[in-house]
């Protein structure tokens, strides 16, 4: 009965391990989303900011060539205007030919005449050249259909987005929802494997050894002895690990230099044998890292790092 429950402990723990690793990856897909929406948000309020001020030039733009326009036709105008004047005073100046004062003064009056021509004419070259100009802009219409697509774009972008937010939510609560199925079925589980261990059915150390002990079905070959100078980490693998050996991060890094010197000390030789029952605290630190990097169990973590585990025999 004992032998029973304690591989059932241990697969609802390798459950329990495995969906803690799955609502981990929920929750960063999670977060990833949300910032991508935020970011396409943020874009979508630069784009319509943009859109306004875009809109806005180009409305001014219009406006200031219809005023273009108006003036070009008040300068033409006048123009026409001078042109009428000047063969008026071209009459006045053949008829009144004779009478020299008359003469001289329309002779300035048409000098000044076509002085004001002449900078009607400058006018208008200025203001054909500003109305090119105003021309070669984006007409208000062409802003407006391209700022609109633009919208339908981030919109369908941002519905993608929210498809796929609802798609990892959903995943996610499903994950909480084993989670919790898990540690519903562990609860009993431990409480009777407390039980066992008070009533001395079982020791703690069978139990620590039990449970780092690999089903026989799924233990992998035996790892060959690393001598202790140049310690070489197995290439082989769990797939659930997060790490591979040499490539944790640096807070992961330090505890790990951490717990090998102290391994090195306990077991120069690379063989862990006893090592709940005689070495509690790094026991417990082997359990917290392994469960941090990914493994299944204790023995394959330290067989990744070039450590062989072994069971203590009964009589000692």
């Amino acid at each position: 009965m004992a032998a029973e429950v304690v591989k059932q402990l241990r697969e609802l723990r390798a459950g329990k391990v495995k969906t803690e690793s799955d609502i981990c990856t929920g929750k960063e897909d999670l977060c990833r989303t949300n910032e991508e929406i935020k970011a396409l948000k943020a874009r979508r309020s630069e784009c319509l900011k943009e859109r306004k001020e875009e809109e806005a030039a180009a409305y001014q733009g219009e406006q200031e060539l219809s005023e273009l326009k108006r003036q070009i036709f008040v300068v033409l105008r006048d123009i026409e205007t001078c042109k009428i004047e000047l063969d008026e005073f071209n009459w006045d100046l053949s008829r009144l030919f004779f009478k020299f004062a008359k003469r001289k003064r329309l002779t300035e009056q048409i000098k000044e005449k076509k002085r004001l021509i002449a900078e009607h004419q400058q006018k208008l070259t200025e203001l054909e050249e500003k109305k090119s100009e105003l021309e070669k802009k984006p007409r208000y219409e062409e802003t407006v259909e391209k700022h609109v697509k633009i919208k339908e774009k981030l919109d369908m972008e941002s519905d993608e987005k929210q498809a796929h937010l609802t798609l990892v939510q959903t995943k996610l609560s499903g994950l909480m929802k084993e989670f919790a199925e898990l540690c519903e079925k562990l609860a009993p589980v431990e409480e009777e494997v407390a039980k066992l261990l008070e009533s001395g059915e079982m020791k703690e150390e069978e139990l620590n050894a039990a449970l780092l002990e690999k089903p026989e079905e799924e233990k992998a070959p035996e790892p060959v002895h690393v001598p202790a100078e140049a310690p070489a980490p197995a290439a082989d693998f769990s797939e659930g690990v997060f790490y591979a050996p040499g490539e944790e991060p640096a807070e992961l890094q330090d505890k790990l230099s951490e717990l090998f010197e102290k391994l090195e000390e306990a077991y120069p030789d690379h063989v862990v044998v006893g090592l709940h029952a005689n070495h509690k605290q790094l026991g417990k630190k082997v359990t917290e890292l392994y469960r941090l990097l990914g493994y299944d169990n204790g023995n394959e973590f330290l067989a990744a790092y070039g450590y062989t585990s072994k069971r203590r025999r009964p009589w000692g």
